[in-house]
């Protein structure tokens, strides 16, 4: 009965499984790579380069980044009349690394005379990661390519 039943479940009653496993180390039978298919035992450069110029192997290129990772980023504040001077004084000096009160004010006095004031520049990632900040605090700020 069912002690019976778990005991062929333990052998493994289906033989799928193997099956697979012995189709996979032939490199038959598919995945979409044509019945002929052989996995190489080892690697031969020679011949890598005998059958890449017979047309026989496809070579990828790797794809250019689309962004420089040296590029750098201004974090860029606005003016706006929602947030009181002292108030983003107070959020730049919490939220920017190195930020001092001195610097701060300045940066803010300039958003509010010109509009727009440049607080930092950095790496895409770090320019966002701080502009993002900035407006989860209510500040108008976004980023630009240096």
């Amino acid at each position: 009965g069912e002690e019976a039943e778990r005991e062929e479940e333990r052998e493994g009653g289906c033989d799928l499984g193997r099956e697979v496993a012995e189709e996979g180390r032939s490199g038959g039978g598919g995945g979409g790579l044509g019945g002929d298919f052989k996995i190489p035992d080892s690697f031969n450069p020679a011949q890598f380069e005998a059958e890449k110029k017979a047309g026989a192997v496809g070579l990828l290129e790797r794809p250019t980044q689309k962004t420089d990772p040296g590029k750098k980023y201004k974090v860029l504040l606005f003016n706006d009349e929602q947030n009181t001077r002292q108030y983003v004084t107070s959020v730049l000096v919490n939220y920017i690394p190195g930020m001092d009160k001195e610097t701060a004010k300045r940066i803010t006095e300039e958003a509010h005379t010109t509009g727009m004031s440049i607080v930092g520049v950095w790496m895409f990632e770090m320019a966002e990661g701080y502009s993002d900040i900035l407006r989860s605090q209510g500040l108008k700020s976004d980023i630009a390519e240096e």
